[in-house]
């Protein structure tokens, strides 16, 4: 059974998911970059989450990373905490897909 997430999953990315276990770390990062008002930390963070995301294929959820990558780069962090909101619910569904993509393909 196929997950419509508005993720397109790479399949040989699924094999390396256990490269991509920082992310709750580095979303983490964010959220206190943006409680911090550290713009360039925001955008340091998003960016490297943003460009492993799009790498495995989870496509909104590097759309959100840009968005904040940005917003770090403008200095400006107004907006930020409503693009930041939903990702942890976002990872969650992405995490999940990749490791049943990766349960399909070891099986």
């Amino acid at each position: 059974m196929a997950i419509k997430l508005g993720y397109q999953i790479v399949p040989c990315a699924c094999v390396g998911i256990e490269c991509h276990t920082d992310a709750p770390e580095l979303l983490a990062k964010m959220r206190t970059a943006v409680e911090a008002g550290d713009a360039d930390g925001l955008r340091q963070t998003a960016h490297s989450l943003k460009s492993s995301s799009a790498n495995l294929g989870a496509l909104e959820f590097a759309q959100h990373c840009k968005e904040l990558e940005m917003l770090g780069k403008s200095g400006e962090l107004a907006g930020s905490a409503e693009w930041l909101a939903p990702m942890q619910d976002m990872l969650a569904r992405v995490m999940g897909a990749l490791e049943q993509a990766r349960n399909k393909k070891v099986a």
